[in-house]
């Protein structure tokens, strides 16, 4: 019984080691084209100081092939986000605010 009991308890504790690594990988993968981002702000003179959090999330849209990139970008003096979505090669397809984040040039929802 207590080897029974030490085989869980080791199984139930590797489990664990590698379930954080697995999430941690594909929860913000890095955005392959951060220079069209960059592009982006200096176009409608976005001030990245005030940017807070930004996160990139890919799209598959067929799950097997990535079609493009959504990034978010939060800001400290303004409640929703700036949305940057790229086409698979990093080309900017569009761009818009959520919430009270206004800036010229840019719609906004």
């Amino acid at each position: 019984m207590t080897r029974f009991k030490l085989l869980t308890q080791l199984l139930t504790v590797s489990g664990f080691l590698f379930l954080p690594i697995n999430n941690i990988t594909f929860a913000n993968p890095i955005n392959p084209y951060p220079e069209k981002i960059k592009e982006a702000l200096v176009k409608y003179n976005i001030d990245e100081s005030k940017i807070t959090s930004q996160k990139t999330i890919r799209d598959f849209r067929n799950k097997r092939r990535i079609f493009g990139y959504d990034t978010y970008i939060w800001f400290e003096d303004c409640k929703g986000y700036l949305q940057i979505v790229q086409h698979r090669f990093g080309r900017v397809d569009q761009i818009y605010t959520i919430g009270e984040c206004k800036f010229p040039g840019i719609e906004s929802f």
